[in-house]
């Protein structure tokens, strides 16, 4: 009787997902993908409108409406969108309100996915039960999946029985590795030999980019200095910056968005120059991007050629604080009769 009742629950709830499932496809293809399929996804572009609050969709091509404005912010295809419909769309009905996707661009068809609902256990591997590998050579060795299995014991902390060497990159066929000491960062060699101009920063160098011969860092070189520069110096920017910078799109596009004084810009690390400098006339909220392409699916980021590559497959747009899109030589983005 027990297993009879588990089984008809367990048809009940899946009745009750498929219906839900129902709904929400029915308004995504008779709200969103009948206005977008016949126009390619890249080039579609968020309006704001300030009547109805909303944000909608034009073609950049023609400038033409898509989409009526329904959504309380903006999103650009690169190459999908996600969206919750009770927390995105304005007046979205009780029935649909569990109606949570990621949304596909033309170069999937627009293709709706449904957010994983399975429950997987990871198992996290203690690193301290793995066998620690001292050895008298001055440096460190890593294996061919950039994993550390030996190094000498001056990387390594007795006292929490922790190796003090992380995120490992190799530069004209030589291994380096950040080594941490108490609060200082390093950078150091396979050879153990200490660079020069990158001992004792005061926080964790972030690798911008590598190319061949070089990699480019940025680097908190004293208490309001914070400087980009290569390892063999041969990326020179002359560019001081006043404050930390939170990279999230220079791994893949090389623009960033920085703020400075209550004000934001954008600055290119590929030529190392202002696309915007931080003003109070036009306060950026965000840079953006959109593409066809998914650029997190190529296995190597942060590499100059693969960023230059991603810069011809992608438009790049900077939104303002008053709700404006702007492209990158500050050309005000909007529909013909908007």
């Amino acid at each position: 009787m027990k297993k009879n009742y588990i089984i008809f629950s367990l048809l009940i709830f899946n009745s009750i997902l498929f219906s839900q499932n129902k709904k929400c496809i029915d308004f995504i293809e008779n709200n969103l993908i009948v206005k977008f399929k016949n126009y390619d996804s890249r080039y579609l572009i968020p309006y704001y409108s300030e009547k109805h609050n909303a944000w909608g969709y034009f073609d950049g091509k023609t400038n033409n409406k898509v989409l009526d404005p329904i959504f309380k912010s903006y999103n650009f295809f690169n190459p999908y969108i996600f969206i919750n419909v009770k927390e995105d769309i304005l007046n979205s009905k009780n029935e649909i309100q569990n109606c949570n996707f990621r949304l596909f661009g033309s170069s999937n068809n627009f293709k709706i996915e449904y957010p994983d609902t399975t429950y997987v256990t990871f198992v996290s591997l203690n690193a301290n039960n793995e066998k620690l590998v001292i050895k008298e050579s001055k440096g460190f060795e890593i294996d061919s999946n950039n994993k550390l299995i030996a190094c000498n014991n001056k990387f390594f902390n007795k006292e929490t029985n922790k190796y003090m060497l992380s995120n490992f990159f190799k530069i004209k066929d030589l291994n380096f590795a950040i080594f941490k000491n108490k609060d200082k960062y390093s950078i150091v060699d396979e050879n153990g030999k200490f660079m020069k101009e990158f001992k004792n920063m005061l926080s964790e160098p972030k690798i911008i980019y590598f190319d061949t011969k070089d990699v480019l860092l940025f680097i908190h070189e004293n208490e309001n200095v914070y400087k980009v520069k290569s390892l063999y110096n041969t990326l020179i920017c002359n560019e001081i910056f006043e404050n930390e910078v939170y990279f999230t799109t220079s791994d893949v596009v090389g623009y960033q968005k920085i703020s400075k004084d209550e004000s934001s810009g954008i600055f290119d690390f590929i030529d190392f120059k202002w696309i915007l400098k931080p003003n109070n006339k036009i306060y950026v909220d965000s840079f953006e991007y959109s593409s066809n392409i998914d650029f997190y699916e190529i296995n190597s980021t942060n590499e100059k050629s693969k960023i230059l590559n991603n810069r011809i497959n992608a438009d790049f747009y900077i939104i303002t604080k008053d709700k404006k899109v702007y492209d990158l030589n500050l050309n005000e983005l909007k529909p013909l009769d908007n």
